[in-house]
């Protein structure tokens, strides 16, 4: 081949990333060290941000968009009294963790803030720490409800358990197929636009756990094209939730 032409065979990934991944995916965590860390770093993150609520320059960015707003089922920002929707809970907390800059000073010098994620993680939690608690504490008591969240979210996670089990392999095979992602990034844009212009939710009302059998099963074999190389799991979901009727707040919720 003349020196001039790229090659069109893609090298493997540099040793350095492939230890990352094996670590990612394989590595077992006995070290009390690392649990030790992970916690101190969490305890550190939440100190930093509470700091942060004695500067007026960072308390003045904090709340909702227009004062006064009640939202249902909000999100808390810690050492505030607000509630908010979890988009703006997400970005209040990162926003106080990272104001001062002194988080992750242990770590930050050697590879990056870990704290970042815990904005947009808290604020989930806050968002759905009760409907799991209920659901929770309904499988306890065997009360219908919960035992139908618990029921409709297994067996939306069945389908891709079987078939990722089955054709390991040829998803495995994917993965090194470079061409794949761009073709998946333009379907996967041209269904989303699709299904928001076509979609007609017929659910409103319906939770998680009122969802019939048949809409369940529907969103778990969608949820098996992010196996794909390129395609949001999440957005798989929903997207899939909402072509069959399924009402935007539960899509969602079944998404994560």
């Amino acid at each position: 081949m003349p020196s001039n032409v790229d090659s069109n065979e893609r090298p493997d990934y540099d040793p350095e990333i492939q230890a990352i991944a094996d670590y990612v995916l394989n590595y077992r965590i006995d070290s009390q060290e690392a649990w030790d860390t992970a916690r101190h770093c969490l305890m550190d993150t939440l100190g930093c941000g509470l700091l942060a609520l004695r500067f007026p320059e960072c308390t003045k960015h904090l709340g909702p968009l227009v004062e006064g707003t009640l939202v249902p089922h909000p999100a808390r920002v810690p050492g505030t009294s607000h509630r908010l929707d979890p988009v703006k809970a997400a970005w209040d907390i990162g926003c106080i963790v990272r104001w001062l800059d002194y988080n992750d000073t242990w770590l930050a010098a050697e590879w990056g803030h870990p704290s970042d994620n815990l904005g947009a993680i808290l604020a989930v939690v806050y968002q759905y720490w009760g409907t799991f608690w209920s659901a929770g504490i309904g499988v306890l008591k065997r009360e219908r409800e919960g035992l139908m969240f618990a029921r409709n979210i297994l067996l939306g996670f069945l389908p891709s358990a079987v078939i990722g089990f089955a054709l390991y392999e040829s998803f495995e095979a994917m993965l090194g197929n470079p061409g794949i992602v761009p073709w998946a990034l333009i379907a996967g844009g041209v269904a989303i636009i699709v299904i928001e212009r076509a979609a007609n939710p017929r659910d409103e009302g319906r939770g998680v756990a009122e969802l019939p059998l048949a809409k369940v099963l529907g969103v778990g074999f969608a949820q098996c094209l992010a196996m794909v190389p390129g395609v949001s799991r999440s957005g798989a979901t929903i997207m899939g939730a909402l072509a069959m009727g399924i009402n935007r707040k539960t899509a969602a919720e079944f998404s994560f």
